[in-house]
């Protein structure tokens, strides 16, 4: 991901879910800029959690109005 990295994020520990319950727990996280999903999606090609047949989960951060 290279450059593209925004957040280098860090491991998640235990959770609490609040309103609801996702399938799977998130284990960490990273920040990338990317154009679009896509693009974002892109930048997971040869990932090593994917090489070692985990998983990842790509989402789009919104923007909150203040």
């Amino acid at each position: 991901m290279g450059d593209k990295i925004v957040d280098g994020g860090a491991p998640l520990g235990t959770n609490k879910w609040v309103g609801g319950k996702d399938v799977a727990n998130p284990t960490g996280y990273s920040i990338v800029n990317a154009e679009n999903l896509d693009a974002a999606v892109a930048l997971t090609k040869g990932h090593p959690h994917l090489k070692a047949r985990g998983t990842i989960q790509v989402c789009e951060t919104l923007p909150i109005p203040m």
